[in-house]
């Protein structure tokens, strides 16, 4: 009796272990992807402004983010996120916030419209300044590009989308939700914004849920590290050479007689009745 008391009480301990760990796990992760999702942003924000200053000022021809992008998949196999419409929609999200966001912050993000550098790190670098009451940087880093996209291609005057960035952070609601809450004009039945927020997790639940926030196609594809490897020419070759070595082995285990054993065919043919079985399935040469 006091041995099933004993395990019990450990198994409900060990629950608790478990459920404390996960929200750990959970909580660290949410951090991880807002550090990654504000890189992004600031990135995209630069590649735009590179991309607007080119093709509406510089001399690129038609075609040429398409051309870009194409090139830019082949120097950099497994790229993902750089096809020639989400190049268009960085190009769409500098143009779109740059004139708020150069009046709402210290000077260091004012730079000369340039052609030949990207700065990645200039939405990650600015002050802001004490006029910008309606524009809070922080609420505009937390949210994924995905949901910038829907908010600039559907609200058109900046306190509503600042509003939108807002209640998207507060509700934590994904993309498609954040969608849908615009078709409704969700923002209309919502009262003043409070001047400071941040989001709050109170459980793995809660965690889950603001995760779900960065569960898009962009913020996936931004760290996609999947085929990085082949990018260099010897890991390409090591890559040849070892996978040469793999179909020589499994021609040796699969196909190679055992020794001793003598041949009554023809060199380099195998009858049905002969050939070896893999996994327990028909023989190879019978399908």
């Amino acid at each position: 009796m006091a041995k099933d008391t004993l395990i019990q009480h450990n198994a409900v301990d060990y629950n608790i272990a478990v459920q404390t760990i996960k929200e750990a796990i959970l909580r660290s992760q949410y951090q991880a992807a807002k550090l990654v999702n504000r890189e992004m942003l600031s990135l995209y924000y630069g590649i735009g402004r590179y991309i607007s200053a080119n093709s509406r000022e510089g001399f690129w021809g038609t075609g040429a983010i398409r051309t870009i992008s194409e090139k830019l998949r082949k120097e950099l196999p497994g790229l993902k996120g750089f096809s020639e419409t989400s190049i268009k929609k960085m190009r769409q999200f500098y143009e779109q916030w740059e004139p708020v966001i150069n009046k709402s912050t210290a000077v260091a993000v004012n730079l000369p419209l340039t052609t030949d550098e990207i700065e990645i790190g200039s939405l990650l670098s600015v002050v802001p300044t004490a006029m910008a009451v309606d524009f809070n940087l922080e609420e505009f880093l937390e949210i994924s590009f995905s949901h910038h996209i829907e908010i600039l291609n559907k609200v058109t005057d900046i306190p509503t989308r600042n509003k939108y960035i807002h209640i998207a952070l507060e509700q934590k609601w994904p993309a498609k939700r954040l969608r849908e809450e615009i078709t409704k004009k969700a923002a209309e039945h919502y009262g003043a914004m409070p001047s400071n927020f941040g989001v709050t997790i109170k459980d793995s639940r809660d965690a889950i849920k603001a995760l779900n926030m960065f569960k898009d196609e962009y913020l996936l594809d931004f760290i996609n590290t999947e085929e990085i490897g082949i990018r260099d020419l010897a890991d390409i070759d090591e890559r040849v050479v070892e996978k040469e070595l793999c179909q020589k082995i499994l021609f040796q285990n699969v196909y190679q007689r055992p020794q001793g054993r003598r041949a009554t065919r023809s060199p380099g043919r195998r009858s049905t009745a002969e050939a070896p079985r893999v996994n327990g399935n028909d023989p190879i040469g019978a399908r």
